[in-house]
């Protein structure tokens, strides 16, 4: 198995409509390339997206989607090696829902810029007179 160090994945992350595209993720140097490594290194490729979540959460697939039976990773391992053709799928959890943002209205906001600005038009009147 260890003749590439690289196989073609697509991230699915449930819940989010996006488009397919294949990236190449790599194992890193002086690693076995099976599963678990190939959700540590899909983790590391897609950081951000995948932030939420950790590695042993996501799931590993050749369909893109998870209603098909789980494969055995033995089997899935076997399938990167020959084949540069095989794209897998990187199925993650939803991300949990975000906490609505605090409202920035502050009533006294507006009368409190207005005085700031009276006060800097005022130090700047006072600036030219002298």
């Amino acid at each position: 198995m260890a003749e590439r160090d690289w196989v073609w994945v697509v991230l699915k992350r449930e819940g989010v409509d996006e488009n397919e595209v294949p990236t190449q993720v790599y194992c890193p140097v002086g690693r076995f390339f099976n599963i678990d490594t190939l959700k540590k290194a899909a983790k590391a490729e897609f950081g951000q997206l995948l932030a939420h979540v950790a590695a042993a959460q996501l799931s590993v697939s050749r369909s893109a989607t998870r209603d098909d039976p789980a494969e055995d990773p033995r089997t899935l391992v076997s399938a990167i090696a020959p084949n540069p053709d095989v794209t897998l799928y990187i199925h993650a959890p939803a991300a949990p829902p975000q906490a609505p943002v605090a409202s920035m209205a502050i009533p006294e906001l507006p009368g409190l810029l207005r005085e700031m600005e009276d006060k800097r038009l005022q130090e700047e009147s006072r600036r030219e007179e002298r």
